[in-house]
């Protein structure tokens, strides 16, 4: 039986790898037109600016080990992350079946089907790789290696700033486990990177005072307290959802029924809940910067996963007949496989969500456009996406540098800015009326289309 098990897991790899070669291949999307670039950028130009492998903002890990990758441009990043998954499906795969969790191939199916995950696994996103560093510290406690889960799932806040509250469920399991020696190695990636970036920074606690999210307020407002709950069909599909449920409900019935799983309850439905109704808060209350994002739920897939593959155990464990409960598991294993073509909102619109949006269509015509200018100054602008289409370093202000009104202020004769209703009115507060009631400016190209409902407009400006 543990033969086919392995058999399982190394064919169901090696589809997935078919998989992200052809979709690599085929679609040239990145995820999103914001972050996904812009922490592409800084994995790019890290080589060339050492300072931004301990930018905070851009995660030090995440930098640290997409930037070989990101030298061969976007595609090397989506390499990245796809390679990132693939561990991601092993460690958690094998830790569910030291864990005596039965059916351990629909831990395999939740992470990989999710039509989220599937969207943003080919980006320059941080969520893949958080999830593998989960998955990686789930394992290792699988196997009772203490001492490298915590040296591992130290870095975790290095990778997205919410590793904070991930470690507090591997610091609960290594309580009740009574690991308590090993709770001060939980401080090792801060150590590393506290001593690593001092010599940038001149501050030895600049993994604190630097973090972008320290703030109560948020410049993207707040929202439902259930904003979360209403998401996660888009995350992880509805059949997912709904296996998460029972799921969620068997493991609290075996609390109160006293029968605790230390790694079970402790590490993947306390780390779940934690993540979960933390940022739900944060959004519901407009603290540490929220924009309510659903691809943070990507993060902790992992936990998400086993406890859906609980839920099926839960209910096929209801079923007396062993013929029976065959069946029915290869229908939820055929419904949760395919639910990411289904023609649904929650699914994968394949040709919408895997090809540039129509943001970054009309960007690259406006940035085509502005690279033809002869003898530009520097250019402003915000969309990152924007630097790609330029192939200007992003980080050299000598050749361009963000939008804002002080800078607009001051452009010399020459300068190109490039300006958008998006990113330079929200994130700059660089309003069109702004630039063109100054008078030093001509408009020189204005490119419009239209991304999902919202107008998209791109306009071309230099300094007389």
């Amino acid at each position: 039986m543990q033969w086919i098990k392995s058999n399982i897991l190394w064919l169901f790899l090696s589809a997935y790898i078919i998989f992200a070669l052809c979709v690599i291949a085929i679609f040239d999307g990145t995820g999103d037109s914001g972050d996904s670039i812009l922490h592409f950028l800084f994995a790019e130009s890290a080589p060339q600016h050492p300072e931004l492998y301990f930018n905070h903002w851009a995660k030090p890990v995440f930098t640290l080990l997409a930037s070989p990758f990101a030298q061969f441009g976007f595609v090397g990043m989506k390499v990245f992350n796809a390679l990132v998954v693939l561990p991601t499906l092993f460690f958690t795969c094998q830790a569910t079946l030291n864990w005596n969790v039965k059916r351990p191939v629909f831990v395999l199916l939740f992470i990989a089907c999710a039509p989220l995950l599937i969207r943003h696994t080919f980006s320059g996103l941080t969520e893949p790789l958080f999830a593998l560093f989960i998955a990686w510290g789930m394992y290792l406690v699988s196997k009772n290696k203490w001492l490298f889960a915590c040296i591992v799932i130290s870095f975790l806040p290095f990778v997205r700033s919410e590793g904070l509250i991930v470690m507090t469920s591997f610091g609960l399991l290594l309580l009740v486990r009574k690991q308590w020696k090993f709770i001060p190695w939980l401080l090792v990636g801060h150590v590393v990177y506290s001593l690593a970036g001092w010599f940038h920074y001149k501050d030895i606690l600049w993994v604190f005072t630097k973090i972008p999210y320290a703030s109560t307020t948020s410049i993207y407002g707040k929202g439902d307290l259930l904003h979360f709950v209403d998401q996660l069909p888009f995350v992880i599909g509805v059949p997912a959802v709904l296996f998460l449920a029972v799921g969620t409900i068997s493991l609290l019935i075996k609390l109160i029924q006293r029968q605790f799983h230390p790694e079970l309850h402790a590490l993947v439905l306390y780390g779940f809940l934690s993540y979960f109704i933390a940022h739900s808060l944060f959004w519901y209350l407009g603290i540490f910067n929220s924009m309510g994002l659903n691809r943070v739920l990507l993060g902790v897939m992992p936990f998400i996963a086993v406890i859906c593959a609980i839920g099926v155990n839960s209910l096929l464990d209801l079923v007396r007949y062993p013929k029976i409960q065959i069946g029915l598991a290869a229908v939820f294993g055929i419904v949760v496989l395919t639910f990411p073509v289904w023609d649904n909102p929650s699914s994968v619109h394949w040709k919408r969500d895997m090809n540039l949006s129509g943001e970054q269509q009309a960007a690259r015509k406006a940035a085509l456009f502005a690279k033809n200018i002869d003898q530009p100054g520097r250019y402003l602008y915000l969309p990152p996406y924007v630097s790609m289409v330029l192939d200007v370093d992003h980080f050299d202000n000598n050749k361009r540098s963000d939008i804002n009104p002080l800078i607009i202020q001051k452009a010399e004769s020459g300068d190109v800015i490039i300006w958008d209703n998006w990113f330079s009115v929200v994130d700059a507060h660089v309003t069109q009326e702004m630039i063109e009631e100054s008078g030093a400016f001509q408009k020189l190209r204005t490119v419009k289309g239209m991304q999902e409902d919202r107008e998209v407009i791109y306009i071309v400006y230099q300094a007389k």
